[in-house]
């Protein structure tokens, strides 16, 4: 098992300082997955203010493993956003 720390990119929230101990990469992927879903369904703004949503997955040592993100393209039949 290794711990992974989930972080949002930003800093929106706080830093991850304990980390979630996973299996492997795979998994640690899968959790950033649902971390992100779970930020973005009490926040649904997180997507709408602009910015890029993005959390980034780092190990023990704080190297980043890799990022997640997620953004909102508005198409011209969307109208205005705000």
């Amino acid at each position: 098992m290794a711990r992974y720390f989930f972080n949002t990119a930003d800093n929106r929230h706080e830093p991850d300082s304990e980390g979630t101990e996973l299996a492997d990469h795979a998994a640690a992927r899968k959790h950033a997955i649902i971390y992100a879903g779970q930020i973005m369904h009490g926040e649904p703004n997180a997507l709408w203010d602009g910015r890029d949503f993005v959390v980034d997955v780092t190990n023990d040592q704080a190297l980043m493993l890799f990022r997640l993100t997620a953004y909102v393209t508005n198409a011209p039949a969307g109208g205005d956003t705000k």
